[in-house]
């Protein structure tokens, strides 16, 4: 049971620096179009916000990805 739960542990890690990886790849990019989120929920966001609050970008980043493996 402990090595199940390490390997369990151990593979969530190695994807959740993956998918943080490619966020900030993303986002250095600075292109909305490419980021995988809700159009609807970008346009909400005031444009100097955009860039501004990385957390509330990065959660909407990607979330078929976020959704899949996490």
């Amino acid at each position: 049971m402990g090595q199940a739960r390490f390997r369990l542990q151990t593979e969530y890690e190695k994807l959740y620096v993956e998918l943080t990886t490619k966020k900030e790849q993303l986002f250095a990019q600075g292109d909305p179009s490419k980021w995988g989120a809700d159009p609807t929920k970008l346009r909400m966001i005031p444009k100097e916000q955009l860039f501004a609050d990385k957390a509330l970008i990065f959660d909407l980043m990607l979330p078929k990805v976020r959704n899949h493996n996490f």
